[in-house]
Formats: structure tokens, C-alpha cells, sequence
């Protein structure tokens, strides 16, 4: 997983806080196309507060983001270091060992 999330230069994302996360783990530069509209909905909330710290364009109807995309992949590329901490994104496997550790089960 950790991979196919590095191959990801640009993506284009609803803005869900999973696909966020998913996207900042391979630092791709994100395109938000929110499927929640409100200023204060949950997927503008996040693209208004990340965007100091990551590369995020929040689009506001599907008519811009022919522009957002040009633009995003006309940027330098950002280096993706090798020497960073990453995220696990295998929380069925840690929850799994921690039931297997609690019931003295052997796996």
C-alpha cells in the first residue's frame, strides 16, 4: 500500500479524512472536489485547515477542476524523501495481534 501511495503524484479526492490521510502518507499534491458543499462541512473544513501544511487545492464545482489538474502537474515536483517517518496503515493487522495477545491465542 505504501507504494502505490508513493506513485501518486496529484490526486483527486472528495476530501474524506481517510483519503486525506492515504494521500499525505505518498505526499501527492490533492485536489479536493468536495461532495459536501458547506462552508462548514467536514470536507472543506479539512482542505481550509491542511492547506497550510500540504499541498491542497480545494475546488469548488467539477467545471474548475480541468484547471486544478493543469496546474498541479505543470509544479516542480516535490522530492519525495526516503528518510521519513511513515504512518502505519495497517490497523486491521494491529488490532488483530492485540485480540490475539488478549485471548492468549497463538498466530
Amino acid at each position: 500500500l505504501s507504494m502505490l501511495h508513493a506513485a501518486c503524484d496529484v490526486a483527486v479526492i472528495s476530501g474524506g479524512y481517510n483519503s486525506l490521510v492515504e494521500v499525505m502518507e505518498g505526499r501527492a499534491s490533492i485536489i479536493i472536489v468536495p461532495t459536501q458543499v458547506q462552508a462548514n462541512d467536514e470536507q472543506c473544513l479539512h482542505a481550509g485547515r491542511l492547506a497550510r501544511h500540504v499541498p491542497v487545492r480545494l475546488v469548488q464545482g467539477i467545471q474548475d477542476l480541468c484547471e486544478a489538474v493543469k496546474r498541479a502537474v505543470t509544479e516542480p515536483v516535490r522530492r519525495k524523501s526516503a528518510a521519513r517517518s511513515s504512518i502505519s496503515l495497517d490497523g486491521a493487522e494491529a488490532i488483530r495481534k492485540i485480540l490475539f495477545q488478549d485471548l492468549n491465542i497463538r498466530g
